[in-house]
């Protein structure tokens, strides 16, 4: 469905919610960061016409932040700066694979302590430096994907009642299975498939 977010969204100021589901995004939606009492807000199976809107990062009291977009559009630096309160996050494949925005992003990870409910699906390397600070102990229910070759943008692994899943495409880097980084995490997996990356 392609939707414009009106202007007069900026109005809706006591909104809690807000769901926008496989929708193609055209215009406006930097609007979405006035409204300073959003609590859960969800763009699953959308995409943005061009860019990750930077204003989100008004949105303090977010607790539910849904990003499994349609297709992967690298999230920017500072988006989750604000977002202190926030307890599930659901990333989809929108790290950036490389550069400084990658390195800014997990250190903005780092700092949402009170993260319970957690969804990525990224690079196996990525995946390691996220594990290093993110507070791992904490997450009741997570589905963590680690991949060493790009997913098709097609394909989808996500499971609205996952607890606790883990899936892993090592290849021949499956001692890293052994590295630190993992052995809290998978001592809290409930679901663990491990398979061979395709070369």
């Amino acid at each position: 469905m392609n939707i414009q977010i009106p202007l007069s969204i900026e109005l809706l100021t006591g909104l809690r919610t807000l769901s926008l589901i496989e929708c193609k995004i055209h215009s406006q939606i930097s609007m979405i960061g006035s409204l300073k009492k959003l609590e859960i807000l969800s763009f699953y199976h959308s995409s943005f016409d061009n860019y990750f809107p930077i204003e989100l990062v008004n949105l303090s009291n977010l607790r539910s932040l849904d990003l499994r977009l349609k297709l992967s559009c690298p999230l920017r630096p500072g988006v989750l700066l604000g977002m202190k309160k926030l307890e599930e996050l659901y990333l989809g494949k929108n790290i950036p694979r490389k550069g400084e925005d990658q390195r800014y992003i997990i250190e903005e990870l780092s700092s949402l302590t009170s993260l319970h409910t957690f969804q990525i699906s990224t690079h196996i390397l990525i995946l390691m430096q996220i594990l290093k600070t993110l507070c791992v102990e904490k997450l009741e229910k997570f589905q963590i994907v680690g991949t060493t070759t790009p997913l098709p943008s097609h394909e989808h692994h996500e499971d609205e009642s996952f607890t606790r899943n883990l899936r892993l495409q090592c290849g021949n880097e499956a001692s890293m299975l052994l590295q630190p980084e993992f052995h809290m995490l998978m001592k809290r997996t409930y679901y663990l498939h491990i398979e061979e990356a395709n070369v």
